[in-house]
């Protein structure tokens, strides 16, 4: 999920994972993305655990579309 941009500019990533190698992984995907890590969390009991990821970037400009004619 991914959160509307704040008025400073920076938009929010909420990452949810059923296991801590999930969470990993999905961790190190979304900074080579240029997302930075914010918090980690860890949640539930020992038969189900939910691990929570907050990521953060600066909002990124509309993409541009450049061509010829009509």
């Amino acid at each position: 999920m991914t959160l509307q941009p704040s008025e400073a500019g920076i938009e929010y990533r909420f990452l949810t994972f059923d296991t801590h190698t999930k969470a990993e992984k999905g961790l190190n995907d979304a900074v080579a993305e240029g997302w930075q890590f914010v918090s980690y969390q860890a949640a539930g009991d020992s038969s189900a655990v939910s691990h929570f990821v907050v990521v953060s970037r600066r909002s990124r400009a509309e993409s541009r579309r450049f061509g010829f004619g009509s």
